[in-house]
């Protein structure tokens, strides 16, 4: 399975590999989901299975897709005005 991180980082946004050390920067994160999107959907073309997850700037997870379903992992804060 390939796993796809979405990141943020003082320079921008980040996407990489799960496992690999070299990532591409962008500086929205729409950009960044974007490009990790269009990753995630060029491996399930040659028949990969993959993932992305969407982190914070404390290293944790937030969100998933999986193929087109999004799965949010951090439950909605409001804050009163």
């Amino acid at each position: 399975m390939f796993r796809y991180l979405v990141f943020p980082a003082s320079d921008g946004w980040r996407v990489r590999l799960e496992n690999d050390d070299r990532s591409l920067r962008f500086d929205t994160l729409q950009s960044a989901e974007r490009r990790a999107r269009w990753l995630s959907m060029r491996a399930a073309v040659q028949g990969a299975e993959s993932e992305i997850l969407l982190l914070d700037d404390a290293g944790a997870t937030v969100g998933r897709w999986r193929g087109e379903r999004y799965e949010s992992l951090r439950p909605f804060i409001v804050v009163a005005a």
